[in-house]
C-alpha cells in the first residue's frame, strides 16, 4: 500500500500554486479553468470546488493532478486508488 504525504497550502500561497494547474479563483472564491473560466467539479462528490476547501490528489496518465473537495468520502482508498 503506497502512502500519500499532505502538504497544506496557506492562503498566500494558493494563487501560485492554483497558477502552476492553469486553476485561478473566480470572484465567488470558486476555482476555475484560467483558459475556459469553467469552475472545476470534483470527480467523487460532483460539486464545484470553492479555494477556501480543496484539496490537490496526484493525477493519472492524463492528468498532472485531481482536485477534490475536502470531504472524507474523496479520499476513500477505493477513490484515489480507483478500485
Amino acid at each position: 500500500m503506497e502512502y500519500m504525504e499532505y502538504f497544506r497550502i496557506n492562503k498566500e500561497s494558493i494563487t501560485s500554486v492554483l497558477k502552476f494547474f492553469n486553476k485561478e479563483v473566480d470572484k465567488e472564491g470558486y476555482i476555475i479553468d484560467i483558459k475556459t473560466k469553467i469552475r472545476i467539479i470534483c470527480p467523487y462528490s460532483e460539486e464545484i470546488i470553492k479555494a477556501s476547501d480543496f484539496s490537490i490528489l496526484p493525477g493519472g496518465i492524463s492528468e498532472k493532478a485531481v482536485f477534490v473537495n475536502n470531504k472524507s468520502y474523496c479520499f476513500s482508498e477505493d477513490k484515489v486508488l480507483g478500485l
